[in-house]
């Protein structure tokens, strides 16, 4: 038994390492090797120790891969850093919240509704003139309307002191909002006839009432003042309209409205003066809209006669746009343009003189069948007078 003890004791206790002993290999210098000693011998082989045979130099490792590790991973750094300026404009660019515009008070934004009407808001008329409020209404596409005013020291008399519909409510375009004015006291309507319009709009405004215009071919001075309604004297309250018809010089069309035979309407005719010397050119433009076909050519004629309408003194004949637009070529719906020049007489006498036109071909004139908004005489249309001087 303790011969097995010792037994396993020495082959599980700690073991002396054994350290195998690497051969010793002799060494021999130059001079042994060549077999005699050379001149320089010595001093070679006390420069360099000698090398054992069978052996070789391991090189010691340098700095060089070092330095260009280092290099890569300044590069890296510099490009990381780089980067991050645009990392944070992306960010921000998708993390701002977004601002939407706010509208500047009073002013209202068309929103129009898929599927549906355009629709705009109703903005604040309270406390505003009629004529104000009427010009705010009418900015944003919607209509005014006074039906009535009420005693109230809210507002100022004339003012308004209730809308319908309410401010802010969204409504469509064309839709007509109701005010109630603050009662005021009763006007009389001054005699403003002859006056400059923008001498007078502005005072009428002021004292709460609506001005309407309307727009008169007329010799008068452009903008004055030719007709007023309600008349002189009339008592008006603050959101009356008045209605005044100024002088829109001889720049303003001439409304004709005339039916020729169911073909042809002559809707308009325009001439620029009212005065003329003997020997000058008068000149006249109308305007024709095509209703049905015209199987035949017909001329223009312009006829100036005296104010009786006895006497022709000057006419013209020609086919239409100066020989351009025979009638045989207009197509239904079509508006043509047709100017024209009248030359008078150099011996014309002083005094006032119809101009009349009209439409003809070999089988006579084009009968009118509606006179429209003139006077029509024998298949001729009545356009306007002028004055030889």
């Amino acid at each position: 038994m303790d011969s097995y003890l010792r037994t396993g004791l020495d082959s599980t206790g700690p073991r002396t390492p054994v350290v195998e002993e690497t051969p010793v290999i002799a060494t021999r210098t130059a001079a042994e090797v060549g077999g005699e000693q050379r001149p320089h011998a010595q001093a070679w082989s006390e420069k360099a120790p000698p090398v054992a045979l069978g052996t070789r130099r391991v090189p010691k490792a340098t700095g060089g891969s070092d330095s260009t590790l280092w290099m890569l991973i300044g590069v890296a750094a510099i490009a990381v850093i780089g980067l991050i300026p645009l990392w944070l404009f992306v960010y921000q660019a998708y993390t701002a919240p977004v601002v939407v515009p706010t509208p500047a008070p009073g002013t209202t934004t068309v929103v129009p509704t898929p599927g549906s009407e355009t629709l705009v808001t109703v903005p604040n008329l309270g406390g505003l003139s009629a004529a104000d409020a009427q010009r705010l209404a009418e900015s944003v596409g919607l209509n005014l309307e006074v039906p009535g005013e009420e005693e109230t020291s809210d507002v100022r008399p004339g003012a308004v002191a209730q809308q319908t519909p309410g401010v802010g409510t969204r409504v469509p375009v064309s839709d007509t909002v109701s005010v109630i004015l603050a009662a005021g006291r009763p006007l009389v309507m001054p005699d403003i006839a002859g006056y400059d319009l923008d001498t007078v709009q502005l005072g009428l405004e002021s004292d709460g009432l609506l001005v309407a215009l309307v727009e008169l071919r007329s010799p008068e001075t452009k903008g004055s003042v030719l007709e007023q309604e309600p008349v002189a004297e009339t008592e008006v309250r603050a959101g009356d309209t008045v209605t005044l018809t100024v002088s829109g010089g001889g720049d303003v069309a001439i409304p004709l409205v005339v039916n020729l035979n169911g073909q042809v309407l002559l809707e308009q005719a325009w001439v620029s003066q009212f005065a003329y010397r003997p020997g000058e050119t008068v000149p006249v433009t109308l305007r024709w809209r095509c209703l049905a076909a015209l199987g035949s050519s017909y001329q223009v004629f312009i006829h100036v006669l005296t104010e009786d309408g006895g006497t022709l003194i000057a006419q013209r004949d020609i086919v239409p746009v100066n020989g351009l637009r025979p009638t045989t070529s207009w197509t239904v719906g079509e508006i043509i343009n047709d100017p024209h020049q009248i030359a008078l007489p150099e011996g014309t006498t002083a005094g006032t003189y119809q101009v009349r036109v009209g439409l003809y071909d070999a089988g006579g004139r084009l009968p009118v069948a509606d006179a429209g908004e003139t006077r029509v005489l024998d298949d001729t249309i009545f356009v306007t007078t002028i004055t030889v001087r």
